[in-house]
This record gives C-alpha cells, sequence and structure tokens, in this order.
C-alpha cells in the first residue's frame, strides 16, 4: 500500500506524463492519449462510485467507516479527483482552516475564510502583531498548502495582508494555481 509521500510523487509523475502527452505533435497520437485517460478515469470514477454506495447503503455502523475513508489523505484525494467527494468545498475548506488555528496562533495570526467556491478561496488573515512581514512568509504557504490538500482544483487562491485584528483584510496574495 501506498504511503502518502509514495502517493505523492506519483500523482507527481501522472502530471509531468499527462504534460507529455499534451506536448506531443502528432494530433491523433495526443487524442488518443486523452481518450485513454478519460476511459481510465470513467471506469475509476464507476467503481469509486459503485464502492462509496456500497459503504454508505450498509447502515450506521458503517457510517464510521465513510468517516474515515473521506479523512484518509489518499481516499480523500481519489474521491476529489472523481467528484465524488461527499463533503462539500466550504466544509471542506473550514475544517482544514480549522485544523491549522493552533499553528497560525502560534505565530500570532487567526485566518477567516472570506470565500469559498471553485473559481476561488479567499483567506482573510488577522494578527496583533506589531509588524506581521516576517511571519507572513511563513503563514501563507502553510494556509496555501491546507487548502490545496482539500481543494486541488480550485483555480485560485487568494489570501488576504494580515491586518490587525478586529479591521478589515486588504489585499496580499494572488495565488493561482498551477495546471488551470
Amino acid at each position: 500500500m501506498l504511503n502518502d509521500r509514495e502517493f505523492q510523487q506519483r500523482l507527481q509523475r501522472v502530471e509531468v506524463l499527462t504534460q507529455a502527452a499534451e506536448a506531443l505533435s502528432d494530433t491523433s497520437a495526443r487524442n488518443c492519449v486523452r481518450e485513454l485517460i478519460r476511459a481510465v478515469l470513467d471506469l475509476h470514477k464507476a467503481a469509486l462510485t459503485r464502492m462509496w454506495k456500497l459503504i454508505t447503503q450498509s447502515g450506521d455502523s458503517v457510517n464510521h467507516l465513510s468517516e474515515r475513508l473521506v479523512e484518509d489523505p489518499l481516499v480523500s484525494s481519489l474521491l476529489l479527483l472523481h467528484e465524488l467527494h461527499p463533503v462539500g468545498l466550504e466544509d471542506r475548506v473550514c475544517k482544514a482552516i480549522d485544523a491549522l488555528r493552533p499553528a497560525l496562533k502560534g505565530y500570532g495570526y487567526a485566518a477567516d475564510i472570506l470565500e469559498a467556491t471553485q473559481e476561488r478561496i479567499w483567506i482573510g488573515l488577522r494578527t496583533d502583531r506589531d509588524d506581521p512581514g516576517f511571519s507572513t512568509h511563513l503563514v501563507t504557504p502553510i494556509v496555501e498548502e491546507a487548502i490545496l490538500a482539500v481543494a486541488p482544483d480550485v483555480q485560485r487562491i487568494q489570501i488576504d495582508q494580515p491586518v490587525e485584528s478586529g479591521t478589515s483584510p486588504g489585499v496580499h496574495f494572488s495565488l493561482p494555481v498551477l495546471g488551470h
């Protein structure tokens, strides 16, 4: 069974191969590769849909199993890939930000979700620090990574400049997601 690191390496390899296939100059070969990828993904989606249906129809004792499956990073990633994840985007982002709160607090920050759509995840950072500049460079990638883990297909992540708690945030970062 793949561990999380091995899974990420394989996922990166798939991305490299997909980009290479898209760069093929032979239109016929490129179209064949696209059709092959779509057929494999459709097959996986059908199998995952059936698996998920069987799991969720099995009764109360299996509700715990379905929760564990959704919380597993590998299974969750696969469900996201095939648009089968049972938890909505906004709820996934809320849970990810909630999980970050202790770490952010350690840096003197808090994060608010201002918008969560497929087009944009918009996060506002707040701080009580007098000079947030240094820590912002540490906090921003942590927030971005947490969001990408639960919303890998989001088109843009916008993280607002940290402001003093109780004031309105101002735009600091707008990060396009690679591959979109």
